[in-house]
């Protein structure tokens, strides 16, 4: 079994292709490209953690496209999900629907929330992360704010897919230096053993 992340999939949400500049004609190549890519690489058998904003349609489409996805599902809620969270349909496509979570993945200690947090649980303490979601790419407005050494966007427009913890701070990475996202001087951790 394999573990992966994902976050900001906007499925039927016309205007995320306009605001992130995804390469897509409408949204419906967007949501068969994202279905094509999740289903490539995640099995029946894996887990995938879903930090929030999955779908602005709120209809039997959306549900059943998420049905049409591999993996054990766990959902963390975001600022978008009010209307899907209300179809006891929708629910019941999950192992658990919460608003924070924390979990162990290798030797990492995990927090997972939409939004990114200032400090999180056992941050001081080195061997653990923040995964969130929510400010998408930031590449339309540059970097709003920085973040700690241990944090880690798995927002689609960074990631381009549920990735595992190794591939998405590597896509992490990438994503910093290419809009020129600093690590916050207070929350460095480098010094405390962490390996990357």
């Amino acid at each position: 079994m394999k573990r992966f992340y994902i976050a900001d999939l906007h499925l039927y949400h016309v205007n995320i292709l306009k605001f992130e500049n995804r390469p897509f004609k409408d949204i419906y190549e967007q949501n068969e490209v994202i279905k094509k890519v999740w289903n490539k690489k995640v099995s029946p058998e894996d887990e995938v953690y879903i930090l929030g904003d999955l779908s602005f349609n709120s209809s039997k489409e959306a549900i059943e496209f998420v049905r049409s996805l591999n993996g054990k599902k766990f959902f963390i809620t975001g600022n978008h999900d009010n209307k899907l969270l209300n179809s006891e349909e929708f629910r019941k496509e999950f192992v658990w629907i919460k608003g924070y979570y924390e979990l162990t993945d290798g030797e990492w200690f995990i927090c997972l929330s939409h939004y990114p947090f200032l400090v999180w649980n056992k941050c001081h303490y080195g061997k653990s992360i923040q995964l969130y979601g929510h400010i998408h790419s930031l590449r339309a407005n540059g970097p709003q704010f920085p973040v700690s050494e241990n944090q880690y966007n798995v927002g689609y427009d960074i990631i381009g897919g549920p990735c595992e913890l190794a591939e998405l701070i590597e896509k992490n990475k990438a994503w910093m230096e290419e809009i020129g996202m600093t690590v916050n001087p207070l929350f460095n951790y480098k010094d405390k053993g962490i390996k990357k």
